[in-house]
């Protein structure tokens, strides 16, 4: 992708006029495009990979391969790069199995200039789509990092409580994998879930959307741990962030415990 906004499209079709007048006709409608034509597959695909090609054009019916045969070697170098069929030979036929091929858009060449005109505009809206399905994945690959250096455990609900992500801590203390427990609903995941604190404070951030601080002991498979919950809603959904805190919990209780004991000793000494 091509910071600078630019679009750059490789474009085949074996009729070199049709080529010219399609480049001419496109970049004349916008400035940001750039169309490299080509009349034969080969050097087409050479230049999809080497890379900074943001669509591709292609006529169905040429000489040395179909439109369908280049598709394939498209999606085979690129799953995700937008290809548009722009041939003059349509039937349903074609365009169904072009479909299951992986086809991004399917237009007929027709007369006059309008065909050029939807073409550039397709061309803009399916890669400024692309575009933005890639900035939201490198930010949510970006955010999944951050979650997986948490020392704490993170989980992540839906608003139907729903699992949608666990870091490793998570998966850790719950002892289940992620790919286990996300799209199953917590309530039947982890029954005994139901009528403890944190499941009230869960509830009650959603509904309120406030956030939630609550300590609770929850059993966790075979084993009862002590947690500090910190619950933070959205309207999509709920971040969870759950802190073991067993150890502190068993470490204040020994506190107590010498306490105890040294108020009895020092009653003890007094008398």
């Amino acid at each position: 992708m091509i910071s600078n906004g630019s679009i750059t499209v490789v474009h085949l079709d074996d009729d070199g006029d049709l080529l010219d007048l399609t480049r001419e006709f496109i970049e004349r409608n916008d400035e940001r495009l750039t169309v490299e034509g080509y009349e034969e597959p080969e050097p087409a695909l050479s230049r999809i990979m080497e890379g900074d090609v943001d669509c591709v054009v292609t006529d169905y019916k040429m000489a040395n391969m179909d439109g369908l045969g280049f598709l394939q070697e498209v999606r085979d170098t690129d799953p995700d790069l937008p290809v548009i069929f722009f041939t003059g030979k349509g039937s349903e036929e074609i365009a169904s199995e072009a479909i299951s091929l992986g086809v991004t858009d399917y237009l007929q060449k027709g007369s006059g200039t309008e065909q050029f005109q939807l073409l550039a505009n397709r061309i803009k809206s399916l890669v400024t789509r692309r575009r933005a399905e890639q900035r939201a994945a490198e930010a949510d690959r970006r955010i999944r990092q951050v979650y997986e250096r948490i020392t704490v455990a993170f989980v992540a609900f839906d608003n139907e409580f729903r699992f949608t992500y666990l870091n490793q801590q998570a998966e850790e203390m719950l002892g289940r994998d992620a790919s286990e427990l996300e799209g199953e609903v917590l309530w039947r995941a982890f029954p005994s879930a139901e009528g403890t604190d944190a499941a009230a404070a869960l509830r009650e951030a959603m509904a309120e959307q406030e956030a939630v601080h609550v300590r609770d002991e929850l059993d966790i498979g075979p084993d009862h741990v002590h947690v500090q919950l910190h619950a933070y809603p959205s309207e999509d959904g709920v971040s969870v962030f759950v802190e073991d805190v067993t150890e502190d919990v068993a470490r204040e209780a020994e506190l107590e415990e010498l306490r105890s004991e040294l108020e009895i000793t020092e009653k003890q000494f007094r008398t």
